[in-house]
């Protein structure tokens, strides 16, 4: 009995190695099929003629919407969209390699109810405000207005200065008599 309980805990040792050695390897394969995607996302969108500074490493929105519609067909725009923007942990209106490596939990994504029309909205608004914002003519009329800003600050300072006295007339000193 004794002896049966021992081989019984040696195979179920080497099951559970065996077991994790299966996970990490099958882990690795699809962390390695989850960066080949992502670089075929971005060549294509790159040969397609958005090259700038972000696009060897990033995803918009407007190639991630097509490729989760393909993948999920019942999604609509704003599903699509919250589910994007979950996935843009940091906020800046891409993904990156490591944001993309959520991209599988997203297909398991279930809706209860649409959201208010009002959320809907704000949404759509936080969009096209980060799509202005990386847009470099609005960035550029952003520093104008606060070289603007500065220039008339420093004039409001200068009229409400003291005037300077003159050295031909003398100024009034207290105690002087004068």
């Amino acid at each position: 009995f004794v002896g049966l309980a021992l081989m019984l805990a040696l195979l179920y040792r080497a099951y559970e190695r065996h077991m994790k050695s299966e996970a990490a390897v099958l882990s690795a394969n699809r962390r390695r099929a989850l960066r080949a995607a992502f670089a075929l996302l971005v060549h294509d969108w790159q040969s397609a003629g958005a090259v700038d500074a972000l696009s060897a490493e990033a995803l918009p929105l407007s190639r991630f919407a097509p490729l989760l519609a393909r993948l999920r067909p019942d999604l609509s725009a704003w599903q699509i969209g919250v589910i994007f923007e979950a996935l843009d942990a940091r906020k800046r209106g891409f993904l990156d390699p490591a944001e993309f490596d959520a991209v599988l939990c997203a297909l398991h994504v279930r809706f209860e109810s649409a959201p208010p029309i009002r959320a809907i909205r704000a949404h759509r608004l936080r969009l096209r405000a980060r799509a202005m914002l990386r847009d470099l003519r609005v960035t550029l009329a952003l520093d104008a207005l606060v070289l603007l800003n500065v220039a008339l600050i420093t004039w409001e300072g200068s009229l409400a200065a003291p005037p300077a006295t003159n050295a031909s007339t003398p100024a009034f000193e207290p105690g002087s008599g004068e």
